[in-house]
Formats: C-alpha cells, sequence, structure tokens
C-alpha cells in the first residue's frame, strides 16, 4: 500500500511541529500517543484479511480515517503544548488586533508624530527622505531600515505595546506597489508597510497571503490615522500660528477663511466616519467572532497544570488546526471586504480621497509658515460681517485650495456611489449601510 501525496500532506503541519517540539524545547512526545498511532496504522495490515473489498477502494478509505484521528489527537496534544503561555493563539491574535489593526492608539499617533518629524529632517538634511531605495547605496538602505524601526520601538515606549513588538518590523517596498496601494501616503516619499516574522509556531496556522492582508489593513488604517490626525494639527496651526505678517490686511474680507475651515471640516468629516465606522462596525465586530470560533480553552490554568502529568485530553473544546485556519481566513476575509479593500475601484477611490487632505495640509501648513494666513481678531461690523461672508478676496493660493475641495468632493461622490452599488454580502461585512447613512448626513450626496 503506498501513502498518496495528499495524505502525505495532510500530516506535515504536525511533523513540523512535532519535530521543533522535540529538537527545540525538548517536549517529548507522550508514550501512550505514539503507541495509540501506531495501532491506528498496523490496523490497516490486520484489516486486510477481515474483509474482500477491493484494495483500491478500502484503503484510501481506511487512510483518510486513520489520517483523521491522527490528526485529531495531535491538535489536542498540541494545544497543550505549543500554543501556551508567550505562545497561546490568542496571545498572538491579541497582537495582531493591537499592532496591525491599530487598537494600540497610542503606538499608531506617536508613530505617525516620529514618521512626520522624520520626514520634516531628512528634507530639511538636502531631500535625503525622498530618494527611493533604489536610488540608495547598500549602506544605506540598511541604515534606512533600522532608522524607520528604530522609530517604531522609539514610539512603544509609554505606551501598553512596550516591550510587545517583537517580531514586528517595517519594510520599504519598491517592487510590490501594486500590493500596497496606500503605502505611500505615511511618508509621501517612501513607501512604507509593517509585517511580522513568521516563526514556528505562529506559521501553524498563519500563511504568507494572510500577512500580505496584514500588511495590508495597516498600511490603509495607519494612512487613514495620519490623514486624521493631520486634519486635527491643521486646526491648531491655523487657529493659534498668528504671526504678524501676510497679504491680507486687516480691512479686507476674509471671504477665504470660511473655503478654508468649509473644506477642513468636510475632510475631517469623513475622515472620522470612516475611521470610527472601520474600528466599531468592522474590526471589533470579526475580532470578537474569531476568539468566539477558536476558543479552545474554558480553564487556560487547568490547562498548563494538566500538561506538566502525563498526556491526556485537556479540558477544552477542541478545535483542529484546520479549523484555526479557516477561522482565520474567514476573519481576515470579512475584514478586508469591510474595509473595502477587496475593491481596487474603492481602494483607489479611497487613496484620492486621503492623498487630496494630505495635499490640504500640506498647503495649509506651507501658506501659514510663509505668513499667508492669520485670523483678524478685531470686531468688525454688520456691514463688515455681512461682506466678509458673501465676497471673496484675490489671494494667489485661493486657487490651489478650491481645486482641492473640488477634487475632494468628486472623489468622495464617487465613493458613495460605488460602495451604494456593492453587492449585499459585501456590505453586510463592513455594516456599509451604517457607514452610507452616516456619510449622507442631512442628505449630502443623496439630494
Amino acid at each position: 500500500m503506498s501513502i498518496s501525496r495528499h495524505d502525505d500532506d495532510s500530516l506535515l503541519p504536525f511533523a513540523s511541529s512535532r519535530r521543533s517540539l522535540q529538537q527545540l524545547h525538548k517536549i517529548m512526545i507522550p508514550l501512550d500517543m505514539k503507541k495509540r498511532h501506531l495501532q491506528l496504522l498496523l490496523s490497516l495490515h490486520s484489516s486486510s484479511s477481515a474483509t474482500h473489498a477491493s484494495p483500491w477502494i478500502r484503503y484510501p478509505q481506511q487512510l483518510q480515517a486513520i489520517v483523521s484521528q491522527v490528526r485529531k489527537s495531535t491538535a489536542e496534544w498540541l494545544f497543550t503544548q505549543v500554543l501556551i503561555g508567550d505562545h497561546g493563539l490568542h496571545r498572538y491574535l491579541a497582537s495582531f488586533r493591537h499592532v496591525f489593526l491599530l487598537k494600540y492608539g497610542d503606538l499608531a499617533s506617536n508613530f505617525i508624530d516620529e514618521c512626520a518629524l522624520w520626514r520634516r529632517k531628512s528634507l530639511q538634511k538636502g531631500g535625503g527622505g525622498g530618494k527611493t531605495p533604489s536610488n540608495l547605496s547598500k549602506t544605506a538602505i540598511v541604515f534606512r531600515y533600522q532608522e524607520l524601526n528604530a522609530l517604531l520601538g522609539k514610539a512603544s515606549i509609554g505606551t501598553d505595546a512596550e516591550d510587545q513588538l517583537q517580531g514586528f518590523k517595517l519594510l520599504l517596498q519598491e517592487d510590490q506597489t501594486k500590493q500596497y496601494p496606500f503605502a505611500d501616503l505615511l511618508l509621501v516619499d517612501l513607501r512604507m508597510v509593517l509585517t511580522f516574522d513568521l516563526e514556528w509556531p505562529i506559521d501553524l496556522f498563519l500563511s504568507k497571503s494572510d500577512l500580505k492582508s496584514y500588511s495590508h489593513l495597516w498600511s490603509f488604517l495607519i494612512s487613514l490615522k495620519n490623514t486624521q490626525i493631520s486634519l486635527n494639527n491643521l486646526y491648531k496651526l491655523l487657529r493659534y500660528h498668528q504671526e504678524d505678517a501676510g497679504a491680507i490686511s486687516k480691512t479686507s474680507n476674509a471671504y477665504y477663511e470660511r473655503v478654508v475651515w468649509r473644506t477642513r471640516a468636510a475632510m475631517l468629516f469623513w475622515v472620522d466616519t470612516m475611521w470610527n465606522h472601520v474600528q466599531s462596525q468592522v474590526l471589533d465586530v470579526h475580532y470578537q467572532q474569531l476568539l468566539s470560533s477558536t476558543n479552545t480553552s474554558s480553564d487556560p490554568a487547568a490547562t498548563t497544570s494538566n500538561r506538566k502529568k502525563t498526556w491526556q485530553q485537556p479540558k477544552a473544546k477542541l478545535v483542529d488546526f484546520e479549523e484555526i485556519q479557516a477561522a482565520h481566513e474567514h476573519f481576515l476575509h470579512n475584514t478586508m471586504r469591510g474595509c473595502l479593500l477587496v475593491s481596487n475601484d474603492c481602494v483607489a477611490t479611497m487613496h484620492h480621497i486621503l492623498k487630496t487632505c494630505l495635499l490640504f495640509c500640506d498647503l495649509m501648513e506651507r501658506i501659514s509658515q510663509d505668513g499667508q494666513w492669520r485670523t483678524n481678531k478685531r470686531r468688525k461690523t454688520a456691514a463688515e460681517i455681512v461682506n466678509q461672508w458673501t465676497k471673496s478676496t484675490a489671494v494667489s493660493w485661493m486657487e490651489d485650495v478650491v481645486a482641492l475641495q473640488e477634487k475632494f468632493n468628486e472623489y468622495t461622490d464617487a465613493f458613495f456611489v460605488l460602495t451604494s452599488s456593492l453587492p449585499p454580502d459585501i456590505k453586510a461585512s463592513g455594516q456599509l449601510d451604517v457607514l452610507l447613512m452616516q456619510l449622507d448626513y442631512n442628505k449630502w450626496f443623496s439630494k
């Protein structure tokens, strides 16, 4: 009798994990489990004389049944020896939720601030931050990788993420740009994504394609958060940066102020709505479903104490590795759909929206630094107030502001239409009807 490649492959994850346990952690496989598996294999030979059915029919059926039993018992044992403590399944899932999906809000905010400071310093040094990795020497590339990863560690200091980033690292993407379309929105001149080192035992249920989905989600979420922070910082910059210099006199009307504040308010409303919806209606909902479907223990302490004794069935709901992989893939699939990352049109439109918001922030920051913006504090007469809100003053940079405002309106209109026309199953994954209702405040899009 020969074992097919399919049957052989079905045992590979467990063979790999068992070798790792013995070689790396010196945890011996229980003798009674070995004997039980050998008895199952010997039953193939002993049953050959008990039936007259064709071996081409009998052996594959028996082999599949035995493989299933071996996988089941091995999974029970692995859950008491492998996915425990620091390597617990839910520990990894929580780590990915906190870091990749930005549950650690302080870490994300600090990292965005560090990246903004790093880019500003790089530009002041002569534009080195704008060079792509292909234009840098090998030494410079290594230094940049180390520098950016140091920023991630620095951002975690004083937060819940401190000492919790083992395995996470930042990569500069230069060849796989289509795979991470949002990777250029954080550092602008440099593509960057977050990834994770796939090592044992995490690689038992996490594949490289899963990791790419996490990186895609991170690049989208960090870009959304970066845009939100930039728009909030813009308020402080324009409200309090009132240096006495500029082209606008005290007697001129402030029509341009209304355009700027209106544009910022519209952008921030869209970004805030999108961010809050993704976190509450998509990520939290699907993550809780994942935890429920992969709950392997109702008494972790009992399971830990039992592993010091002889091998026995743990006090837990049995979940096979294939079930874990299926549940995790289902979580990623629904999360990607809920964040609208499975639609190329939606991805491109959201990228345009965020890019336009960031360009607006950069423009107003330059205007403020050049002394062309200030808020007039003098009390105005009734006639001046009417003129302020009804007449425009010719300002050199107003054309750029109006152009960005028109682009933003165009892209958000297109996003509303695209999202409204998505299939019902995708809408259900992200509660998109709720998002559309929130975005359509006062019938802004549907009027």
